[in-house]
């Protein structure tokens, strides 16, 4: 049967010389295991950090925390973008008010130009555990609809509503006819908090960080021992094993 795995780049499959090279070796012998990425990174990013860390190539690329998809080419080379998707998330985006309500906040500063996405707004905000929710405050009194992420206490995204890499991940399972178990997903930051909610395969690599292993929200995830890509093999693993297990009657 097909199944699908969905990795987020930045130190879960990237950060780990050693553990990329191994992933790229199991990956070969997963003929029946279609391999994607999910990212905050914008598709050029991501394959830029792919190909200088040798990795295999994604099959699908979830660019910009969710609000683009693109499918690799029969050429094996280059990509397409989803436009069916980037439609169903244009829904009640409003991007220009978004950005001039977050003009209201103080102690963000936005990202580089290539990071500005036609549905993500981006924003280093340093160290304010209160960031997150004094934006959606700000944009729910002026009657916007947006999703606000910060991970690892730094980075702050700002996306359609519809827009996540959850939502973009059962958007692609529901075009594929893949069950839910037929799919696994893996992570170690906030901005993978909804894949791995959405997931009941979902996999958290030793090295994650924004406390994901302790969100109650996130009990039936797989936190695995190893780091980086090493433990997003573990955690498939772990997955297939208990899933051949006997079921008692």
């Amino acid at each position: 049967m097909p199944q699908l795995l969905v990795c987020d780049i930045d130190n879960t499959l990237t950060g780990s010389d050693i553990c990329i090279r191994a992933f790229t070796r199991w990956h070969k012998r997963e003929a029946a295991l279609d391999f994607a990425v999910a990212t905050g990174r914008s598709l050029h990013s991501a394959l830029s950090i792919l190909e200088q860390q040798n990795a295999p190539n994604p099959k699908v690329i979830i660019s910009s925390v969710g609000t683009e998809i693109y499918f690799l080419q029969d050429n094996g080379v280059t990509y397409r973008r989803d436009d069916d998707w980037s439609r169903l998330i244009a829904r009640g985006w409003n991007r220009q008010a978004i950005a001039d309500a977050m003009e209201d906040i103080a102690a963000i500063v936005p990202q580089a130009p290539l990071e500005q996405r036609k549905y993500k707004l981006s924003y280093f905000a340093e160290g304010d555990t209160t960031v997150a929710a004094r934006i959606r405050s700000n944009l729910r009194a002026r009657g916007l609809a947006a999703s606000v992420i910060h991970s690892h206490g730094r980075y702050l995204d700002i996306l359609p509503v519809r827009a996540s890499k959850g939502a973009a991940i059962t958007y692609i399972r529901k075009l594929r006819a893949l069950s839910e178990d037929a799919v696994f997903v893996a992570g170690d930051s906030g901005n993978d908090i909804e894949m791995l909610r959405t997931f009941p395969q979902s996999i958290i690599v030793a090295n994650y960080s924004d406390a994901l292993a302790s969100r109650s929200d996130l009990a039936h995830s797989y936190v695995a021992r190893r780091s980086h890509a090493l433990g997003v093999i573990e955690g498939v693993a772990h997955f297939r094993q208990r899933a051949s297990r006997p079921t008692l009657q």
